[in-house]
């Protein structure tokens, strides 16, 4: 298949930022689809069936079944951090790197659970509330200062360390635990999961939502939790059980906690919003704004745009999730690229450049990186690459996808 901007279909779903659409523009894309929503299932289908590249946000799924149908598709950017709603293992099977944003909306989360806390500690949410009905609910009762408190990280990576720094400077003790051994900012210090719980005046979940991290937070490490503490979850809905939280809170036990995810989110604003622990007066909810901001998403526009482009213009898969890392470079004048997806098996390479060098065309560069059950070859040659070389690589039984950069 011969790729070029001008023959590529892009559609970009859940209201990509301008900046992400401006990306492909520049690049001259000129097929490009905007859905400023997710689209019911028979309407995903149709459209996916003829993209080859998309963009998504949190709302649009891409299962298994869905991307079965995708047979042009060569690259998933997903505007954020999680991929939770992308079958990755699926994607790498059908030979499409999957792409996200780990960075530009970092500092948002940060800010928001540090604004949190405050709003925690101080009751805002609960007076203001008061306030609204005409109260003036006026004492220092429940309120506390964040200086000298400790707050517990659960998960060490790009945006709890960003909070760690923001909490020491508002004078907080910071101690987290992560299944690695990572080196900390400031005074932070690691210890166990179980020791930050109990610990911890505060603690902040930024774990990933896989199946070792389900329901983490339950009745048995609620308990462990320190009393009067507050819990704040802006990872992943799966990770707290949500009644055994309501518990902890009626009980007394927990202070209050604030909520920025859900096991089941509305999938749009049009459905209505449900969880058990509405109109609990201590519980701050926020409807998974952590990255919402418009800088965060501008930056993730430009973040994951850039990554899809300069895949299906040179084959650079170096930041995909679920591929083989290759950074090819530019092309060379008078050179021709092709990029070869194929089943991981031995003596794939020497197959491919025989079928090459029959065709007399001389390889001026090579790569080949290997992931899982796929692999990836990215050759480039000093004669162009007609459909007869094409067919005949295509044809071979271990290549899923021949893609022939113009």
């Amino acid at each position: 298949m011969m790729i070029s901007p001008k023959n590529m279909r892009v559609c970009l779903f859940d209201g990509i930022h301008k900046n992400g659409i401006q990306v492909f523009r520049d690049a001259g894309f000129t097929d490009i689809h905007l859905f400023p929503n997710s689209l019911p299932e028979e309407e995903l289908y149709k459209e996916i069936a003829n993209a080859h590249i998309v963009g998504i946000r949190s709302k649009t799924k891409l299962p298994r079944k869905v991307l079965a149908e995708a047979k042009k598709l060569l690259c998933i950017g997903r505007y954020g951090i999680g991929v939770n709603n992308v079958d990755l293992s699926a994607a790498e099977e059908f030979g499409i790197p999957v792409f996200n944003g780990p960075f530009s909306s970092t500092r948002s989360v940060a800010e928001l659970v540090i604004g949190l806390i405050f709003s925690l500690f101080r009751r805002i949410p609960e007076l203001s509330a008061d306030m609204h009905r005409g109260g003036w609910s006026k004492s220092a009762k429940d309120c506390l200062e964040v200086r000298g408190k400790t707050l517990g990280l659960v998960g060490y990576g790009n945006i709890a360390s960003q909070i760690s720094v923001l909490a020491e400077a508002l004078g907080m003790k910071v101690i987290y635990s992560d299944v690695r051994v990572v080196l900390p900012l400031g005074n932070a210090r690691q210890m166990p999961f179980e020791e930050v719980l109990a610990n911890a005046d505060v603690v902040s979940l930024h774990v990933p939502g896989i199946p070792s991290t389900e329901n983490m937070m339950n009745a048995k490490t609620l308990c462990v939790m320190k009393q009067g503490s507050y819990l704040i979850n802006c990872a992943r809905g799966t990770v707290v059980n949500i009644p055994d939280l309501q518990s902890a809170l009626n009980s007394g036990h927990l202070r209050g906690a604030a909520i920025d995810v859900f096991p089941k989110e509305p999938k749009s604003k049009d459905e209505i919003f449900s969880c058990e622990l509405q109109g609990t007066p201590n519980v701050i909810f926020t409807p998974h704004i952590g990255g919402a901001t418009e800088e965060a998403q501008a930056a993730l526009g430009i973040e994951v745009s850039e990554k899809m482009k300069a895949y299906t213009l040179l084959g650079d898969s170096s930041m995909a999730l679920n591929f083989p890392q290759i950074i090819p470079g530019s092309i060379a004048k008078e050179t021709h690229r092709l990029i070869l997806i194929h089943k991981n098996e031995p003596g794939i390479l020497a197959q491919i450049n025989d079928v090459i060098a029959e065709a007399q065309a001389n390889i001026s560069a090579q790569i080949l990186k290997t992931k899982g059950s796929i692999g990836v070859v990215i050759v480039d040659t000093e004669k162009e690459i007609d459909d007869a070389i094409s067919e005949k690589l295509s044809s071979l039984s271990f290549i899923s996808k021949c893609l022939i950069l113009s």
